[in-house]
């Protein structure tokens, strides 16, 4: 009993990894439940710049709409075949079914939109019924972007508020002092 600290790095790793996997499966177990579920996924590059993999899945469970995230994965390249193979891997390892799925929503980058080759086109010749949804948090990112372009007050806004973010993002004191004026104005 004195040795059992639970500290070892292997310990502590195993424990996070087994709780990993306790909440996919938890997660996995709802979607499977579904009749209608839609996909959502994107990449991004890491901090140490390699492309990660991020598919969440929205669905009804018990007429409530929910929105889970499922699994994060590494991939090798960012091409169409390499994310839309991975996508199709996950959804096997968790044995959801492809024809439940009725959409699939992702930003509009040639690899994931394309009609012909992107990611939707790949997945709709196994995903039949799914429809493709131009992400809506990108599709008003660039509508933003696009009305902005041009007009010096918005412009302004935009690279202003841009700012902000990466300050209070970056810094941990100014991110503190940002929540202590939130906490006078009772303003969240």
């Amino acid at each position: 009993p004195d040795n059992a600290t639970y500290r070892s790095t292997t310990t502590v790793t195993e424990l996070v990894e087994c709780t990993a996997k306790w909440v996919r499966d938890t997660v996995a177990e709802s979607i499977r439940k579904c009749l209608i579920i839609a996909i959502m996924a994107d990449e991004a590059t890491d901090l140490r710049l390699r492309a990660d993999l991020a598919v969440c899945f929205r669905y009804l469970l018990n007429g409530e709409p929910q929105e889970a995230f499922l699994k994060i994965v590494n991939l090798p390249s960012t091409d169409a075949e390499t994310i839309t193979s991975t996508i199709l891997g996950i959804l096997n390892e968790h044995n959801i079914d492809l024809n439940s799925i009725y959409w699939q929503a992702f930003d509009g980058g040639a690899n994931f939109a394309d009609k012909r080759n992107g990611v939707q086109a790949k997945l709709r010749m196994v995903c039949p019924n799914a429809q493709f949804i131009h992400c809506r948090i990108h599709a008003l990112n660039l509508a933003a972007a696009h009305v902005a372009d041009g007009f010096k007050p918005l412009e302004a806004l935009f690279s202003a508020l841009n700012s902000l973010w990466r300050v209070m993002h970056k810094s941990p004191k100014c991110h503190r002092k940002f929540a202590e004026v939130q906490a006078i104005l009772d303003d969240p």
